[in-house]
């Protein structure tokens, strides 16, 4: 619609300051409302697009054809129609996962890890922009590869609790091949269904390493991401009910009670989809989809699913309308069919000849597709040659490392083996053998290698292994930022009307912060140093605010009657508290460059 509509900021305007806070939080919970609702828009798997030929549609559409008002209302209808239309979300590609893959192991290698866990085990401070890169990058390779996997929906994967995953359940004999056992409770329309004997039915997924397609495994990637989490952010075991896609806040501390927002979730995929340079529009069903899509058409043969199980790993219930499984699956295969963008290749797809093209794959090698095949080697050696003689000129410029800052050869040794460099088989060479699975007593000490060609120069893996051995040393100018100390944390206080007896409680009450202590009874290297930007400036608020209601006896009403601010949130109610210890003496506000306010106001009489 073209004319302006009245708006909420028209309505806080003409709002009172007396139902201000109120109007805020009305403002808040409706856009919330309306973010869920577009989110949910794209769920809407039940809806079949049909069409009346009754005699009373027919009459409906003679009507509209012959009246002279519904005729003038007929454009307004169609552009509401149109509108309203679902606009569906791209489908995330297996290319697309080599690509993703491709770039984060680029910025953040096996080695940076491996670097992490060592200053760990040492005791060394941790750098915060290695931590928070590490962090960033472990999360998209998990969070991708099992939206990827399992098919979830980015708000059902946000729900994931630690008790909702066992790691190293065995297989049946006499291969007993291991697997990780996930449970999804939130899938969308589940709760519906109800229970039977107990248990749902189809929400239980077994979980084996896929080491010919790394890019898409899962084993691999959550058991990394879960080691990374509890080993370096907490410090400790997750407990059964904290989210493994946890919130995680600007200064790498963690909230493991808070689940990932679905604006964080967005944010994430347009961050990795910017650096990757993917350009299609990817949403809350873009790896459902790209999964679903995958196992049904791009598999090689021999490994394709059938509906049934299709409709099974996906949680579609056995009388859902098929016009879901068509839009997931036979649409993108009729257009796939259809498509002939590639009538000029000199080895065509042809897919309009067979189901997905497959005649191609099994028919015998030509000589043309010979001639192919050896330009592909040929292109491939020439950019293999290239890679080599950069890496040489590198090491040709790097200078020699003295002996006594080498690490000892123990150290080279166990960083080999423990940190082997991840990769991806080549689109135009055959993939490498699969590699036995090395079998671990607990997912703690296991970070599974990927299969593959993700290659990093050895002056990188060289500079990161001297790393590990070598303390941080230099002026405080050229020291890194250390990152926060693991395990504690000060949640974000509510908006509004509660947030000061929430301040409170996080004074008192141990169980309201991160870290099993009260505000008040904190060490004091939990606030102080470099701590202070990150805890302290939180922590005095809360302070604060919980010495000036002790002071008025912990009384509600006579708090409330000496501060209304404490109405509109903390920050106004903290300001107010400041401004009167500073009338009672108690603090001394800062000065700007002029003087005091009293000062500057004396000065210009």
């Amino acid at each position: 619609m073209s004319q302006s509509q009245f708006g909420w900021n028209d309505v806080y305007q003409a709002a009172g300051e007396d139902q201000a806070a109120k109007v805020l939080v009305n403002i808040k919970k409706r856009k919330e409302r309306a973010k869920r609702k577009r989110a949910l828009d794209e769920d809407k798997e039940d809806k079949e697009a049909t069409k009346g030929t009754s005699p009373r549609a027919e009459a409906w559409e003679n009507f509209k054809s012959t009246n002279p008002v519904m005729q003038r209302l007929s454009p307004l209808h169609a552009a509401y129609e149109e509108s309203e239309c679902r606009n569906h979300a791209s489908a995330m590609t297996i290319e697309d996962m080599r690509k993703i893959m491709a770039w984060s192991y680029k910025q953040c290698p096996d080695e940076l890890i491996s670097l992490i866990y060592s200053q760990v085990q040492s005791g060394l401070p941790l750098d915060m922009d290695e931590v928070i890169s590490a962090q960033k990058h472990l999360v998209i390779r998990a969070f991708a590869t099992t939206g990827f996997t399992i098919w979830t929906r980015n708000f059902e994967l946000t729900k994931i609790r630690r008790k909702d995953v066992v790691w190293n359940c065995q297989g049946l004999p006499p291969y007993n091949i291991p697997y990780d056992l996930v449970s999804l409770l939130n899938r969308k329309g589940w709760q519906r269904k109800g229970e039977t004997d107990g248990a749902l039915e189809g929400h239980e997924y077994e979980v084996y390493p896929q080491h010919q397609t790394p890019e898409i495994c899962m084993f691999t990637h959550l058991r990394a991401w879960v080691k990374f989490f509890e080993e370096v952010l907490l410090r400790r075991p997750l407990e059964p009910d904290e989210f493994i896609f946890a919130r995680v806040g600007a200064n790498s501390v963690v909230y493991p009670s808070d689940e990932l927002s679905y604006d964080s979730v967005m944010k994430m995929l347009t961050w990795m989809c910017k650096d990757v340079g993917l350009t299609a529009r990817y949403t809350t069903h873009c790896f459902r989809r790209g999964g679903a899509r995958y196992r049904f058409m791009f598999t090689p043969l021999g490994q394709r699913w059938s509906l049934a199980t299709i409709r099974w790993w996906g949680a579609w219930a056995e009388g859902e309308s098929v016009d879901t499984l068509i839009r997931y699956l036979l649409d993108e295969l009729t257009r796939y069919e259809k498509n002939h963008r590639d009538a000029l290749c000199p080895i065509p797809r042809e897919g309009d000849k067979t189901f997905n093209g497959d005649h191609i794959l099994t028919a015998p090698v030509t000589a043309a597709e010979t001639r192919e095949l050896k330009m592909s080697f040929d292109r491939e050696l020439t950019r293999l040659s290239g890679k080599v003689e950069e890496v040489l000129d590198k090491l040709t410029l790097t200078p020699p490392v003295s002996s006594s800052s080498s690490p000892p050869p123990s150290q080279f040794s166990q960083l080999s083996i423990s940190t082997p460099i991840p990769s991806l088989p080549s689109p135009l060479l055959s993939p490498p053998p699969a590699q036995p699975l090395q079998r671990t007593p607990s997912h703690e000490a296991s970070h599974e290698p990927l299969s593959g060609s993700y290659t990093t120069s050895s002056a990188t893996h060289n500079v990161y292994a001297r790393r590990i051995t070598t303390a941080p040393t230099g002026t405080p100018q050229q020291q890194k930022k250390n990152a926060p100390i693991p395990g504690i944390g000060i949640p974000d206080l509510p908006r509004g009307l509660e947030a000061w007896r929430a301040a409170v409680k996080q004074w008192e009450d141990p169980a309201a912060s991160i870290g099993g202590k009260a505000l008040k009874d904190w060490p004091e290297e939990w606030y102080t140093g470099p701590m202070r930007t990150i805890t302290g400036v939180k922590r005095n608020i809360r302070k604060v605010i919980a010495t000036e209601f002790y002071r008025l006896h912990g009384d509600d009403r006579v708090f409330l009657e000496e501060y209304p601010e404490a109405n509109r949130g903390a920050k106004p109610l903290f300001d107010a508290i400041q401004r009167k210890r500073e009338g009672r003496g108690e603090i001394t506000g800062r000065a700007s460059k002029n003087g005091r306010p009293e000062v500057r106001a004396s000065a210009s009489r």
